[in-house]
């Protein structure tokens, strides 16, 4: 009986040793084919229609050639690597491309990357905005004791990227559409009318400086800027 026992506990503990030489073996085996995905972040914004890059690496070496994939939930997102596949240590580019008609919205981006056998998933989420924003510019003119009043003639948005104009004529108040995360520099154009006799004093302009248009993801209500003169112009 005795003998019984002990032949027992022999085969247990070489079925134990079995066991934990199978799964050491397997383990090396798995990590000597293991690899590490990187993104440079894990966040960025686009406008409709536009793209945006976003670097990542993989860490390996095991010398297998390692692909990447995406997907999202928006069949609006196009995307390409720069390579897309490759070998030991390397860096690739992620290029994720909107539509005109991408809805502004966030949506995540899942990232694969496979040597066939080891697959790492990485996410990243990509906010859509409007490319275009309407925005209401007043002017708010100075009020004092003097006998002459302020007209405007015309107001002019200076896009800093595209060096190109959006002008308004002959009013206090301007509504027009603009670059989503583009900067404007804004001018005035005026004369100066006497409030009695009508006499027409001064023609001026008044650079007001430059302001950036962001509507965030999901806004798509008007922006109000308001620009005031000073009492001395």
């Amino acid at each position: 009986m005795m003998n019984r026992k002990v032949t027992m506990a022999i085969l247990l503990v070489i079925i134990l040793l079995v066991a934990i030489f199978a799964y050491y073996y397997e383990t090396q085996r798995v990590n000597s084919y293991d690899f590490k995905l990187t993104l440079s972040s894990n966040y960025g914004e686009i406008v409709q229609g536009a793209n945006i890059q976003v670097p990542l690496n993989v860490s390996e070496n095991s010398n297998l050639t390692v692909t990447l994939s995406a997907k999202s939930n928006s069949s609006d997102l196009q995307y390409s690597f720069q390579p897309s596949s490759d070998k030991s240590n390397f860096t690739s580019i992620l290029r994720v491309s909107s539509s005109n008609s991408t809805p502004t919205n966030y949506y995540q981006v899942s990232i694969a990357a496979t040597n066939g056998k080891v697959t790492h998933i990485a996410s990243y989420i990509i906010g859509v905005l409007n490319a275009k924003v309407l925005v209401e510019a007043r002017i708010d003119f100075p009020h004092s004791n003097s006998p002459f009043d302020i007209h405007a003639t015309k107001m002019t948005f200076l896009d800093t990227s595209t060096r190109t104009y959006s002008t308004m004529d002959s009013s206090n108040s301007y509504s027009l559409t603009l670059e989503n995360q583009h900067s404007y520099n804004a001018t005035l154009y005026y004369y100066w009318e006497e409030s009695t006799s009508g006499f027409i004093g001064s023609i001026g302009s008044y650079d007001f400086g430059t302001f950036t248009i962001y509507s965030p993801v999901g806004n798509s209500s008007k922006q109000i800027h308001t620009f005031t003169l000073p009492w001395d112009i």
